[in-house]
């Protein structure tokens, strides 16, 4: 298509093409450096003298310091409108999907999405935001499906759903929907410091199948997240450590951890029966040589804990057993840190660069001191 662009006033500009039936047209626009610094064109008809009165118009609003994207940010503004945080939500866990907290953010956003998920995302204000908090502390904590008689949802809890949503609309925010995330107080968090006694700890363990059995031994003596026990293969168990594969889930910190003579001969029980009933993901921990399901070890753990009588303990607790057995037993800090998965922060983490044996070498140190420590208690009495 021939065409000529051309300056003939300042900031005014004419435009001729030829149709596809052979015919010249004519049109006129007007390029303007405005008073925000951005550099815009406006159409300004077919003809000179109304061109040259729309310049003059453009010119009068421009020192006037109009908003000429006024209409721009108002089409912006419906189209964040027509999308609810249940819409936006989905899209989110869409492109979270191969992250290793994406289970995670499924289960926050399922509770941001019952309580909020009406709202459009320019709805979603700091009140709002303020009232789910004050309606999730007050909801009982739900365990298969059925609500637990005198629990409520802990700060840390609703914290970890908050931070979920303002990720979301960050995003959201980086994508032109919305303007961000509103800025929310967190809740208090009071950490968890339940540990078991020997006696409530072997009371759980007469209370439990085999299987269970071992799982519970493995997390007690390893620090290991039952997620990452139930996936774990034969080949991350290897010359006394436990290696886990990418390292801990949640933190995507190294997380290799010693294995005990109580550990190890669970795990001798388990090759044992691997060589006869082998199953195809190499599974370590199994349940008549089939993967158990999380559902099922969460039931089993569950009833465990109730036939015990235990109270208050949760299976992320046997972290904090294992963490203070270590401690008590003189385990350096940075290698109990890498045991349970945890990131070194400052100097420290940037310095720090424990090997396989390092490791293992700390470990062994710590059971045999452990257990010269009991042969020579029980040889006292």
């Amino acid at each position: 298509m021939n065409q000529k662009f051309e300056c003939i006033e300042k900031h005014l500009y004419r435009r001729q093409y030829q149709t596809a039936g052979g015919d010249w047209s004519t049109k006129f626009y007007v390029l303007l450096t405005c008073w925000d610094g951005k550099r815009r064109t406006f159409p300004a008809g077919d003809r000179l003298d109304g061109a040259r009165d729309d310049l003059g118009r453009l010119r009068t609003l421009d020192k006037g310091r109009f908003n000429f994207d006024a209409e721009k940010q108002e089409r912006e503004k419906a189209k964040v409108k027509a999308m609810t945080l249940t819409e936006w939500l989905d899209r989110y866990l869409d492109l979270m999907k191969n992250t290793p907290s994406y289970s995670t953010k499924m289960a926050q956003c399922a509770h941001l999405k019952r309580l909020l998920g009406h709202l459009t995302l320019s709805d979603v204000t700091k009140v709002r935001v303020m009232e789910y908090k004050q309606r999730r502390l007050s909801e009982p904590l739900v365990r298969h499906g059925e609500a637990v008689e005198g629990t409520q949802i802990k700060g840390a809890t609703v914290n970890r759903e908050v931070s979920c949503l303002i990720a979301a609309l960050n995003l959201a925010a980086e994508e032109g929907l919305c303007d961000g995330a509103p800025r929310v107080k967190k809740e208090r968090e009071i950490p968890r410091e339940r540990i078991l006694a020997d006696t409530e700890y072997k009371s759980i363990l007469d209370a439990s199948p085999q299987w269970l059995q071992r799982v519970l031994v493995a997390a007690n003596e390893a620090a290991i997240d039952q997620g990452v026990l139930l996936k774990l293969t034969w080949d991350s168990v290897r010359d006394g450590l436990i290696v886990v594969k990418g390292g801990r889930d949640k933190t995507g910190a190294k997380q290799s951890v010693g294995i005990s003579p109580t550990l190890n001969e669970v795990l001798d029980e388990l090759r044992g029966e691997y060589r006869k009933i082998p199953n195809t993901e190499r599974r370590v921990f199994t349940r008549g040589g089939k993967p158990i399901p999380k559902a099922t070890l969460r039931h089993a753990f569950d009833k465990a804990v109730q036939d015990a009588k235990i109270e208050d303990f949760q299976f992320r607790d046997f972290r904090h057993c294992a963490r203070t057995r270590w401690a008590a037993a003189g385990l350096p800090f940075e290698v109990a840190e890498m045991g349970l998965g945890h990131k070194l922060r400052g100097m420290g983490g940037r310095y720090t660069n424990l090997t396989d044996d390092h490791i293992r070498d700390a470990f062994r140190k710590m059971f045999t001191s452990c257990l010269q420590e009991k042969r020579a208690a029980a040889s006292a009495e």
